[in-house]
């Protein structure tokens, strides 16, 4: 068993995706040098999930019924508290630093959804704002498709996968939830390159994972951007699954911000780059240990995967020269596709 140890109390969320009735969302936890695991909810295709900043309360997007749903996770269970209607396939959800505002990304929609809180984490009022755009890729970029809301600097930033966009909008939290957000200047990524997930650097950067260009773009977080792109992976030829074609997914960063780390769905790998120069340099490239890595974390000199389609999560140890070893099995776990740490 891959060695990672948590804090006393800490444990691991998963949105185990699927329609079946093991789906939803489960806990797990070292326990006597094992991992255990429960399933607190049984959600269909729950995507994606982010925590309260305060409270404990965890959110998730369930893609299958285009809801977001709230829980309060303590003592080995989750008590629902409520659900609202969000858009066609939610797939990503974030809230604000003060608790007040939650943004969910509607992939299929086109749209995001803002959602006022409460002092107790529950959902208050809710609105839409609708997005325009498109991109050369007439099968995926047909219409605006944000993959990824992120709150940063006081703005908030949404990844539109179908318009190659980064869109910045400021917030104002005291104006009635229709109006919190105000469109400002978009970051432009390179044509085609169909961003799907973000992570800032050091240095007001922002690291993209390019999902139809299979790359890693680097740049600013604010105009002008300077992008920078490199191959997201060393291998070459037909995907191992799912498709032909290679998706990268999500992209995560070091806890110094030197290395960031890209899965590459379909090849089935995890990349590592250098991220200390001007240009991503990658470095190593392994076996995520798994098909098709959804999502990772990085907890200290590990990097956790989410192997949706092997339900299998994954431990890769991380060095300065990218990874020591192969993938080790952490725990299984019925179609884990997002991973969240409390």
């Amino acid at each position: 068993m891959a060695m990672v140890t948590l804090e006393k109390g800490r444990s691991v969320l998963v949105a185990a995706r699927g329609t079946a009735p093991e789906h939803g969302l489960w806990q797990f936890a070292p326990e006597g040098g094992e991992w255990r695991g429960r399933q607190l909810a049984t959600v269909g295709q729950l995507s994606s999930l982010c925590r309260h900043p305060v409270l404990p309360i965890v959110y998730g997007t369930a893609s299958a019924r285009g809801v977001v749903q709230a829980w309060r996770v303590a003592d080995g269970a989750a008590v629902p508290l409520g659900e609202i209607r969000s858009g066609e396939d939610p797939c990503h959800l974030a809230v604000d630093p003060s608790g007040r505002l939650l943004v969910a990304a509607n992939y299929g929609s086109s749209t995001l959804t803002l959602v006022a809180l409460g002092e107790d984490g529950r959902f208050g009022v809710a609105a839409s704002l609708s997005l325009e755009g498109q991109g050369p890729d007439t099968e995926r970029q047909e219409a605006a498709h944000p993959h990824q809301v992120l709150f940063h600097d006081g703005l908030l930033l949404a990844i539109d996968l179908g318009a190659d966009l980064v869109r910045r909008f400021a917030i104002n939290l005291s104006a009635p939830t229709a109006r919190m957000l105000t469109s400002i200047a978009p970051l432009h990524v390179p044509v085609g390159s169909g961003p799907r997930h973000g992570v800032f650097l050091p240095g007001g950067r922002l690291a993209l994972s390019g999902e139809l260009a299979s790359s890693l773009v680097v740049g600013a977080s604010a105009p002008p951007p300077g992008w920078s792109s490199v191959l997201s992976t060393g291998t070459s030829g037909p995907a191992r699954s799912r498709s032909p074609r290679n998706y990268p997914g999500d992209v995560q960063r070091s806890e110094d911000g030197q290395f960031v780390y890209l899965a590459n769905r379909g090849y089935d790998t995890v990349a590592a780059f250098d991220v200390t120069a001007g240009a991503p340099h990658r470095i190593a490239e392994v076996a995520s240990g798994g098909a098709w890595p959804q999502h990772l974390v990085v907890l200290g000199d590990r990097c956790l995967v989410a192997n949706w389609d092997s339900n299998l999560v994954t431990a890769l140890r991380l060095t300065d020269e990218g990874f020591d070893g192969a993938a080790e099995p952490l725990f299984d776990c019925p179609g884990p596709g997002w991973l969240l740490l409390v």
